[in-house]
């Protein structure tokens, strides 16, 4: 069976993409074809939805082969004799990620998936590069916080009672302050 789709890379790790992508909150913020997801259960296999349009259109969904990290399916029959699964994937790809979505048309007249699946996935590069920059632009999940006080780097679980007093600048961890927080001197 075919299928019909885009991927494109992006900077941000699969664990970022997968954080946004399984947010259904978000869709409407990146998908130009998503106003809302209404989700009637946790992001699993089995949960169905609704996804409402732009055009007032409201299609029943249910999500299929979930896999955290990695990618889910969604079904829908928007067409009598038809069923569209979009199967949605996230790969690492060297410092980031491939994001990808494709289409196939199955049911008894899925064999005119050639005639539907083009037109169906002629937008899926836009709504992957903007959910891709929706990722990048996200912040990094459970980094811990380092603080900057002069000289000194420290940990929230390290700080001395003076320095909670002083007006702290938090800093994006990184290699650096993780050396400086390993050697006693800096402790």
């Amino acid at each position: 069976m075919a299928e019909y789709g885009a991927s494109v890379e992006s900077t941000a790790s699969p664990d970022r993409v997968w954080k946004v992508w399984s947010d259904t909150s978000t869709w409407g913020e990146w998908n130009p074809n998503v106003t809302t997801m209404d989700m009637e259960g946790p992001f699993q296999s089995g949960t169905r939805a609704v996804m409402n349009t732009p055009s007032n259109q409201h299609h029943k969904m249910t999500l299929l082969d979930v896999q955290p990290g990695k990618g889910f399916a969604l079904e829908t029959s928007v067409i009598p004799g038809t069923t569209f699964r979009f199967n949605c994937r996230i790969e690492p790809n060297g410092s980031g990620s491939r994001v990808g979505q494709w289409v196939e048309v199955k049911g008894p007249l899925g064999f005119l998936g050639f005639m539907f699946g083009p037109n169906v996935s002629k937008e899926f590069p836009t709504l992957l590069r903007n959910l891709a920059k929706k990722a990048e632009s996200s912040s990094p999940p459970n980094l811990p916080t380092r603080w900057a006080i002069g000289p000194y780097f420290l940990t929230r679980q390290n700080q001395p009672g003076i320095a909670r007093r002083i007006a702290a600048v938090p800093l994006a961890t990184s290699p650096i302050c993780d050396q400086a927080l390993s050697q006693p001197e800096n402790r």
